[in-house]
């Protein structure tokens, strides 16, 4: 059996045709991993230090080692095989039925793998071992895509072993068991890549969570922070699929599921609404004359805020039970909330006011590209009818601006403006609140290749949001992410921000200001009204 991709046959071609399959594999995807995404994609880094200058090349040096003692394993197996030692088979193509069987293979093996790294990274890291073997590994605090194989070859035997192992458990055809083992040098090098791949993994697990739940990581599954902590923090986290080993044994970091909530915003979002159903339902159960509608009016911002029905579903189902341990009446309250949120999921946009209902499609990933950049922009007012406005770091006429940003490739625009909203501001208490349902589009005065693409766009088209900020200034963080891109802020009128931005912006500022003015004037003056 043969795989174009890959040098020789598949399998049976002896230890050098399985070595250069796994170092074709190896360093093409490390390649890919640490120098091409990152230049093509959006990507978000879960590292608080930089790789060391000449790091890479040490570490794709060092992994030869443990690819000629897989490669080794490999050809084992072959044997094992070819002498009839072993439960595995061959044939193709599988019927119905063993096409079935495979795909319960993979899962099987998951937890296998999972399990068998779990413990044995664990024993790797008694002291004598660490200290003579898996340290080198370690040596990388901030690793890279080339650090998945990067470690001794003594580890490399007690790693890989399991690849023998499992040979001897349940029936394996062999073409599936070299394909999956190909594809675990993949998962360790994205394990290493530095940046966020979750919930884009591509496993069986993976998919079932992004069918359900949407780009929420799924809690059950690492993300690449999860191991990227361990390099950090040693004595934590050692599994690499799931983390029920580390949740069931003590070792999942204290800090790492708050952290996981900060780079994905969402979270933040649906736990504060789901405390606020919650919240509301316990005042209800306390005062009899809080009407019910005071817990139902908070049910859109809930649904508004969920962009999945699994995460609004995951979100109320939280809500309910912070709701129940608050009092007799207060799960009355939240299963009324429930359900009137579950009516409004399929349609949550529209159950919010907007500038113009159309922009239900705030809520549509976005797939094409085109010569303009698809973006979004924020524009954020307090009570008193101001909005955010800040001076950009790279503009020599030190012009000001409201926060905007591209949407990340199927990323719909809601999700969009609320990534944008904590990566520029560090923000946390706004919602949104309105839209525009067309796009306002700008002319660059060259072409411009933006940091994150390949391309060069002519311009930008965005989607404009209005959003309420109900926080304080002291949770306004601009110097916080990344790549600063501000140099202070400011809350100025909306009217006066035109003249202020750089000159080919000025005309979709204007805009902006016509659609979003009198709705802001409308909420403060019906917000003033209530406080009187």
């Amino acid at each position: 059996m043969a795989l174009g991709a890959l040098p020789g046959p598949l399998y049976g071609g002896g230890f050098w045709v399985a070595f250069r399959q796994l170092a074709a594999v190896y360093y093409l995807a490390g390649f890919l991993l640490h120098y091409v995404a990152p230049r093509v994609f959006h990507v978000k880094t879960v590292q608080v230090a930089q790789p060391r200058k000449h790091q890479v090349a040490w570490e794709a040096a060092y992994s030869i080692g443990p690819l000629l003692v897989k490669a080794g394993v490999w050809t084992l197996v072959e044997q094992l095989h070819a002498s009839g030692r072993s439960k595995l088979y061959t044939g193709w193509p599988p019927t119905a039925q063993q096409a079935a069987y495979m795909l319960l293979t993979i899962v099987a093996l998951d937890y296998l793998h999972d399990a068998w790294f779990y413990w044995t990274h664990r024993l790797l890291h008694w002291k004598p071992l660490y200290r003579h073997v898996h340290a080198i590994h370690h040596e990388s605090s901030a690793p890279t895509a080339f650090c998945g194989y990067s470690f001794h070859v003594v580890e490399a035997l007690i790693v890989f072993a399991n690849e023998l192992l499992v040979c001897f458990l349940f029936p394996i055809h062999l073409g599936l068991h070299r394909v999956y083992h190909i594809f675990t040098t993949i998962i360790h090098e994205g394990g290493h890549a530095g940046y966020e791949i979750a919930p884009f993994i591509p496993s069986i697990e993976s998919l079932v969570a992004l069918l359900l739940l949407g780009r929420r990581p799924c809690p059950a599954l690492n993300t690449v922070r999860h191991h990227d902590m361990h390099h950090r923090y040693p004595p934590y986290h050692f599994s690499l699929y799931m983390t029920h080993w580390d949740r069931w044994c003590g070792t999942e970091h204290p800090k790492y599921r708050s952290d996981v909530a900060k780079h994905f915003p969402e979270l933040d979002s649906s736990s504060k609404a789901a405390a606020a159903v919650a919240a509301a339902g316990a005042a209800a159960s306390q005062d009899p004359s809080t009407p019910m509608q005071h817990c139902l009016q908070l049910v859109p911002t809930l649904a508004w805020q969920a962009h999945t029905p699994g995460e609004g579903l995951w979100t109320l189902a939280a809500a309910a039970s912070s709701s129940d341990s608050s009092g007799p009446g207060s799960s009355d309250a939240a299963v009324a909330a429930a359900a009137g949120a579950a009516r409004h999921l399929p349609a949550s946009a529209a159950a919010h006011p907007l500038v113009k209902p159309e922009g239900a499609s705030n809520i549509l990933p976005i797939r094409e590209l085109n010569e303009f950049r698809r973006g979004v922009g924020l524009c954020i007012y307090r009570k008193d009818g101001l909005v955010f406005a800040a001076r950009r770091l790279d503009c020599p006429e030190g012009s000001w601006q409201m926060p905007q940003g591209g949407i990340d490739p199927l990323e719909n625009p809601m999700r969009a403006a609320l990534r944008e909203l904590h990566e520029e501001t560090g923000i946390r208490n706004a919602r949104i609140v309105a839209s525009i349902d067309h796009w306002l589009t700008y002319t660059f005065p060259t072409r411009v290749r933006e940091p994150a693409s390949i391309l060069k766009y002519r311009g930008q088209t965005q989607k404009w949001f209005l959003l309420e900020f109900t926080g304080c200034d002291d949770e306004i963080d601009i110097a916080g992410c990344s790549h600063p891109e501000f140099s202070e802020f400011a809350w100025r009128p909306l009217a006066s921000l035109p003249p202020s931005v750089v000159h080919f912006k000025q005309g979709v500022y204007a805009q902006v200001a016509q659609h979003f003015g009198p709705e802001i004037e409308r909420r403060c003056a019906a917000a003033a009204r209530m406080r009187v």
